[in-house]
């Protein structure tokens, strides 16, 4: 068979198109699987985000109307109209065990959210989130360990308690991991 070199060049045109063409289908769906990988984030990473406002939001409103329940409380106790002291320290322990109650259950919705994280982020932001929900259980075990102990505490035990809470230093390094994990969802999804 004797080809001209009209015909090879023809024919590696061809084969050149082809192979042209495969290498395209391929490249196309490989950057097909990597937009569907960054939706799949965006949706996870979204949906945490919202969640965690969503418990933000919900444990200000919680904290916020409990201050001015308490607040409520303690004027009937001084002005002596309504309340006595006895009955008084027990509406304050019922208003602390709500407060409580309704604290816990913002961490817990954010659990079921982080599972769906977990399947789709990098291994760097999976120790941070690790480690934020290691020390979201360790605040949630001392929250719900304290129910038992309102009953029975006095005033000074029961501020105590409150005070060390709000100065444990778990709660600013939670804040920081937010921080840290925000800045880390933006840098994944800007694919820097």
């Amino acid at each position: 068979m004797n080809l001209e070199p009209k015909d090879i060049l023809l024919a590696s045109i061809a084969v050149l198109g082809w192979a042209g063409a495969v290498g395209q289908f391929y490249l196309n769906r490989r950057l097909q699987n990597k937009d569907k990988i960054l939706d799949r984030r965006y949706q996870a990473y979204a949906g945490y985000l919202k969640k965690s406002e969503e418990m933000h939001q919900s444990l200000r409103m919680s904290s916020i109307a409990c201050l001015g329940e308490s607040h409520d409380i303690c004027v009937k106790v001084v002005s002596l109209k309504t309340m006595t002291e006895p009955e008084a320290a027990l509406a304050l322990n019922e208003l602390f065990q709500v407060v409580i109650r309704k604290a816990t259950e913002p961490l817990q919705l954010l659990s079921a959210e982080i599972s769906s994280l977990k399947l789709v982020c990098s291994p760097k932001l999976l120790q941070q989130i690790e480690e934020n929900q290691r020390l979201s259980l360790a605040l949630h075990l001392e929250l719900m360990s304290w129910l038992p102990k309102i009953d029975t505490a006095e005033f000074e035990t029961l501020e105590a308690m409150v005070v060390s809470l709000y100065q444990d230093p778990r709660w600013k390094r939670m804040a920081e991991l937010d921080r840290e994990m925000i800045l880390l969802m933006r840098t994944e999804m800007s694919g820097k």
